[in-house]
């Protein structure tokens, strides 16, 4: 299989002991130099010829009338050629194009889902550039087409994290290196925030996070660029300085105990090295933190956390009161019997109560964790509806004021 060309120069170059000096490369270009190493040893194939894996049936019937079972045999993963072009293939399913042909007739990956991609982007271009793939039988082309845009959240009355950084030049301008931005995700992700003294949090998962920082971006990224790249950079954000602390000091205790021949902990990170990656790395967190203050933003507090746990609570248990009183209806009472297991009386276990973050357990512990987890309070509100002890309206009704904020 023919190499890449930019990266036959820099093998060149690194031999010559002068990559630091010729070329810096983009995020991009790593991610491509990444995905031709490991295609090196994949085997090539020629078009028409037999893939070298396939999925085979492991019985001609699974005995319920069911489709059979298929596993696979073989390589998993292979290339096909076409010209200078590879495809990747996985499991039967296309991917990744190396050496597909650039616009501009130079040749690089492409990130592939089907018929579209995203190229390497070149001088004055963003790392990706997006469009669709020509396939032909001697040749693989990228063609470029319209690029993604973000279309931020409207401002309003209500508090939007995302609407207030989408219009923050001075934060866009900072986004634009990777290590803030890697910074900027693992923070926002799973965190919550409050504006000012508004009650109202804002808060975002570890996928939607990703997005935000790549569409905030405007790259041509997309969130799996950065979804789940924990701990880059290996920092600390000043709110949560007091709690590392603390766990670094357990920490410390416990390799103290290790080194002193007690109980054995296993390998533990060391505290010296995560202290020393802390003081590299801070200035790229106090630098988000200073943004985020400066337009108003500030993370959750205990006396947030206490403030939204009773007003939860104060919603979910009456609702969880009158779902006990219905269950006491005999099944079918109200409308259709949808599913027979769920006719009989719930024989209700709570788990334990260390599941229930931050609630203090007294009597009625048991109560308040049925309330506060969608698993088992929802559950019997699906089951009263399967069971016909409910009618939809009054089914809906119970759903509407376990969601009501």
């Amino acid at each position: 299989m023919p190499i890449n060309r930019f990266a036959a120069i820099l093998v060149v170059l690194a031999l010559m002991g002068e990559v630091a000096l010729a070329v810096e490369l983009s995020r991009s270009q790593i991610v491509e130099q990444q995905v031709m190493e490991a295609a090196r040893s994949l085997p090539v194939i020629e078009p028409g010829a037999e893939p070298p894996g396939r999925p085979i049936p492991m019985a001609e019937t699974d005995g319920r009338g069911l489709p059979r079972a298929l596993r696979w045999q073989g390589r998993t993963e292979w290339l096909t050629r076409h010209g200078e072009a590879r495809r990747i293939w996985y499991r039967g399913s296309p991917g990744d194009v190396l050496l597909a042909l650039y616009p501009d007739g130079s040749r690089g990956l492409v990130r592939a889902w089907g018929s579209n991609g995203r190229r390497v982007g070149r001088a004055g271009e963003p790392l990706w550039v997006h469009g669709t793939l020509e396939i032909r039988p001697d040749d693989i082309v990228f063609i470029d087409g319209e690029q993604p845009s973000y279309r931020p959240p409207p401002q309003s009355d209500s508090p939007d994290l995302a609407a207030d950084l989408a219009r923050d030049l001075p934060f866009l301008a900072a986004l634009k290196d990777e290590g803030f931005a890697l910074a900027a995700y693992n923070v926002l992700h799973n965190r919550t925030f409050y504006k000012g003294d508004d009650g109202r949090g804002w808060s975002s998962g570890d996928r939607g996070a990703a997005g935000l920082i790549a569409d905030l971006r405007g790259e041509g990224e997309i969130y799996t660029d950065f979804f789940t790249r924990y701990g880059e950079p290996p920092g600390v954000y000043p709110d949560d300085i007091p709690a590392w602390e603390a766990n670094l000091a357990q920490l410390e205790s416990l390799a103290d105990a290790q080194r002193a021949g007690g109980e054995s902990f296993g390998k533990l990170p060391d505290p010296a090295t995560l202290r020393a990656e802390a003081v590299t790395h801070r200035p790229v967190f106090e630098a988000l933190h200073r943004h985020l203050a400066r337009l108003g933003w500030r993370s959750e507090t205990e006396d947030d956390r206490k403030r939204e746990r009773d007003k939860l609570l104060a919603r979910r248990i009456p609702v969880l009161r009158d779902v006990q009183a219905l269950e006491r209806r005999p099944a079918g009472s109200a409308g259709p019997i949808v599913d027979e297991r769920a006719t009989g009386m719930p024989d209700h276990k709570w788990p334990g109560f260390g599941s229930l973050d931050r609630v203090t357990v007294h009597q009625d512990a048991g109560e308040r964790l049925e309330a506060v987890s969608p698993d088992l309070l929802e559950k019997r509100v699906a089951a009263l509806r399967s069971s016909g002890r409910v009618s939809q309206a009054e089914h809906d009704e119970l759903i509407r004021r376990l969601g009501a904020s």
